[in-house]
């Protein structure tokens, strides 16, 4: 109890706590030495981590994708949990600030310069342009109020009233997921639709079985499950046999919220505060699956038909790739548990890690038995493994490849920037100078030779965690974000990094980026 005590922290509290003792003291124990940050030796970049895919695909190749296809071995993951409420910030914030505005004032402002008038502006002069829009005449309509009306009026600050808070659409208490983003024909499609419509054309397999697994919020659950139901009786849907799952972050992963004393902030009862502690939690959901290839994608990265086309023709790329070296890397485990196992095979299995898979270690068994060395390429090749694309940085914010130092060498690792010393000149001329950064498109191979799923939080380094600084019912607080899903918590997998399109890459952050040519074919 003495940690627990240097935090605040008593034994009636551990009555109520919902993470296990356990758990609590290995939080406490991070808080309390500090997290070191991750140590890059360089970024990864052409020829250094980076591979560059062909853009054809060959006979071999289609034959590979089809037959894990049609035996049912693809499925998908998409974290949906996320609220909409930081894709309206911008907005709220700005109507706050002025209870009063017309749209004659809000061009007087964005004419003299202000980046804010000017964001709140494109919103209110391409209203219509939104695939919502129809939804919020609706909306309104059914509760008397004529949108056409508060246009005319020009009241900017009732018109994004109306979309974003619970008077109207309330789109900004609403998972992204289920706000319509794009309009095709006569429909209008949201996140759910898109990544189903963009699944069906590379996942379904040849008994027309398409599965999937969205993570949500316990209080979005109903809402997604009734548009999973809608688009089922969909005329696209017609033929398919469509499984969505979901489920939701476990509270057992929560993380504890410190003051910033670094006491145990309490709520209004006195109980100790814990929050949801990041997407890194979701490995246990992953886990869960006991999937065996996966596609992890955000659920904000969609694209209306036109551009489907490209997204599918890299994933396809991506799944192949992983299937040509999870075939390597089987083909080699089967081999190094035969009968009379030479030092010629070792060498041979030495070298793909090395040069195919660009595993970077100063431990290699070279001077061992063979028996040692069976042992230690079994442990090495025997792990999950992720192809990941990676597009060209022109200046977005996410994390990125890098090449980081450990103890026996280096491996390839998805970093944000929250996990790099910057302060350290070195560092951060590493994290600037990197060429790629991550848009979340990877294809995950979770089982082994034998057929056996992984258990996939023994793979995961849980010192890779971090400290924020985030508010909770307006205090300021410490929070601890558990090693985020394709960051720390697949720090041990076998990594490879491919080159993608920029053109794949089409993320909705804010509401005005639905206003975006990518968005609005």
């Amino acid at each position: 109890m003495q940690l627990f005590e240097k935090f605040d922290i008593h034994e009636e509290d551990l009555v109520t706590i919902p993470v296990s003792k356990e758990y609590l003291n290995w939080q406490l124990e991070l808080f309390d030495s500090g997290i070191p940050a991750i140590e890059l030796t360089s970024a990864a970049t052409y020829n250094n981590g980076i591979r560059i895919s062909d853009e054809e695909f060959s006979e071999e190749d289609n034959s590979l994708f089809e037959k894990a296809k049609n035996a049912g071995r693809i499925s998908s993951f998409i974290p949906a949990s996320g609220a909409a409420s930081r894709m309206f910030k911008k907005l709220e914030v700005f109507v706050s600030e002025h209870q009063n505005i017309d749209i004659h004032s809000l061009r007087k402002f964005a004419d003299s310069g202000d980046k804010e008038a000017e964001y709140v502006l494109k919103f209110v002069e391409n209203i219509n342009s939104f695939a919502f829009f129809p939804t919020l005449k609706q909306t309104l309509g059914a509760k008397g109020i004529d949108t056409d009306d508060i246009l005319k009026s020009g009241d900017v600050r009732e018109l994004v009233c109306r979309v974003i808070s619970n008077s109207g659409l309330g789109l900004s208490n609403m998972p992204k997921g289920v706000i319509e983003f794009h309009k095709k024909d006569s429909s209008r499609l949201t996140p759910l639709h898109e990544h189903v419509y963009e699944a069906l054309e590379f996942m379904t397999d040849e008994a027309g079985n398409l599965n999937m697994h969205f993570t949500v919020s316990p209080e979005h659950r109903v809402m997604f499950r009734n548009l999973y139901q809608d688009i089922k009786r969909t005329d696209k849907m017609s033929g398919i046999n469509l499984d969505i799952s979901f489920s939701i972050q476990k509270k057992g992963t929560d993380t504890i919220a410190l003051d910033l004393n670094k006491n145990a902030l309490r709520d209004e009862q006195g109980n100790i505060m814990f929050r949801p502690g990041g997407h890194g939690a979701l490995l246990e959901n992953l886990n869960d699956l006991r999937a065996d290839i996966v596609v992890i994608k955000n659920v904000d990265n969609v694209s209306p038909d036109e551009l489907k086309k490209l997204n599918i023709k890299y994933k396809k790329m991506l799944i192949t790739q992983l299937l040509k070296f999870e075939q390597k890397i089987f083909h080699y485990l089967e081999l190094i548990h035969e009968p009379n196992v030479d030092n010629k095979l070792i060498d041979e299995i030495k070298a793909f890690c090395i040069d195919e898979l660009d595993i970077q270690r100063n431990d290699y068994p070279d001077n061992l038995t063979i028996e040692a060395k069976v042992l230690y390429y079994t442990r090495l090749l025997n792990r999950p493994l992720r192809v990941c694309g990676m597009v060209k940085n022109e200046g977005d914010p996410g994390g990125g490849p890098f090449r980081v130092k450990e103890q026996i060498g280096e491996s390839l690792q998805i970093v944000e920037a929250s996990q790099i010393n910057t302060s350290d000149p070195k560092q951060k001329n590493i994290m600037e100078n990197s060429t790629h950064f991550n848009p979340v498109e990877l294809v995950c191979s979770l089982r082994n030779f034998r057929g056996k799923n992984f258990n996939l939080l023994e793979f995961r380094d849980k010192n890779t965690a971090f400290i924020s600084k985030k508010s909770k019912m307006g205090k300021e607080l410490y929070a601890l974000e558990l090693p985020g899903l394709w960051n720390g918590a697949m720090a041990k997998w076998n990594t490879l990094f491919f080159e993608i399109p920029k053109a794949t890459f089409n993320p909705v952050k804010e509401v005005n980026d639905l206003l975006k040519p990518s968005h609005r074919y």
